[in-house]
């Protein structure tokens, strides 16, 4: 079958476009023009293979900003962490500070009545004038108080209440001396 060719065919570019009998659309170009069109197309295959070849590249480099990015990002999350622990650390901190504050001020008001209590005691008590007491520490008034009680001082007489009997109980004069008790300790060695 024969093709025809009418003037409708010819396009402005030189071309002809020529329908088939199955109602396919086929474009005819001049030889020179596909020797031009193929030239250029060659300029582009190397241009394209050098994009190509920068596209690869800048994968690679995005790759390993993507790799830094995440490290980078773990270790923030790791120093927020770091942060959010010792902000929380820093308030219990804070805290413990205000409870230490407050039991210091008890404290110190307990040992303040405690100290009057001790000097109330060694006056009452035990006749201790109120200026021999007067700058005296807490610990130094314990340590008088226990002092007085190892001595022996009876409450309110104000003396000694030495043992007369010499540890074996009883009042009044005793009835060995100190030479019969010593000689007694020589003999028990001598056995």
């Amino acid at each position: 079958m024969p093709i025809v060719i009418t003037a409708t065919d010819l396009n402005r570019d030189g071309s002809i476009a020529v329908t088939l009998p199955d109602g396919k659309v086929v474009n005819f170009v001049k030889e020179s023009d596909l020797g031009a069109v193929k030239s250029a197309s060659e300029g582009k295959d190397g241009e394209i293979t050098h994009l190509k070849a920068e596209i690869l590249s800048l994968t690679a480099k995005v790759g390993e900003t993507h790799q830094t990015l995440l490290q980078e990002r773990t270790v923030k999350e790791q120093l927020e962490a770091k942060v959010s622990q010792h902000a929380t650390l820093e308030k219990e901190v804070g805290e413990l500070r205000t409870k230490m504050a407050d039991l210091e001020k008890v404290s110190g008001k307990v040992n303040i009545d405690l100290a009057d209590r001790v000097k109330k005691n060694l006056i009452t008590t035990y006749k201790v004038r109120e200026d021999v007491l007067k700058d005296k520490a807490l610990g130094e008034l314990q340590q008088m108080e226990q002092t007085l009680t190892l001595v022996g001082i009876v409450p309110n007489s104000g003396q000694a209440n030495f043992d007369r009997s010499f540890g074996f109980g009883g009042t009044g004069s005793p009835t060995k001396t100190a030479d019969d008790y010593i000689r007694e300790g020589l003999a028990l060695t001598k056995k």
